[in-house]
């Protein structure tokens, strides 16, 4: 079974980690300077990506073995620090787009798209409407938004009092 955690060997980084990093360089937006070329040969490039995620398709799909495989890779990138900015899109960080393109990449692939919807917390059993950005494993990026968390209240503070 795929272990969860990532762990550091000889100073690389193995685990759903491994995979994060090259999914989180695949937007040109989020790191314009990276180049189609990996800085370390031991690294996924981007070129190298969709290759890769067809090869486990091919190897672990047909039992579902996918899902121990890829499903800490996809809650890993869902839940990237930059998606709790509570700046929202309106940050000067772009690193969203990385997150946005990582989950291109993947559910690009038929077989992995499914895969997430496999995934106990895509649509968790205790998830009400009002809790659901916060406990679904595509709540943090729906909860992005053009205008910071505080300032929709205020204007909302503001247009109730106007009335």
């Amino acid at each position: 079974m795929f272990r969860t955690h990532s762990y550091s060997v000889c100073s690389r980084t193995l685990g759903p980690d491994e995979l994060v990093g090259p999914l989180l360089s695949l937007s040109s937006l989020s790191t314009p300077l990276l180049g189609s070329s990996s800085s370390n040969a031991n690294t996924l490039g981007p070129s190298d990506v969709e290759q890769f995620l067809q090869d486990l398709v091919k190897r672990f799909e047909p039992d579902h073995e996918i899902d121990d495989i890829l499903g800490p890779v996809v809650r890993k990138l869902l839940s990237h620090r930059c998606l709790m900015d509570p700046q929202g899109l309106a940050s000067t960080d772009g690193k969203w787009r990385g997150v946005l393109g990582g989950l291109e990449a993947l559910v690009g692939n038929r077989s992995i798209a499914a895969m997430i919807t496999r995934l106990e917390d895509f649509n968790p059993a205790g998830a009400t409407a009002a809790t659901l950005e916060l406990s679904s494993l595509l709540g943090p990026l729906c909860r992005l938004g053009i205008f910071p968390f505080e300032w929709v209240r205020l204007s909302a503070k503001i247009a109730f009092i106007a009335d």
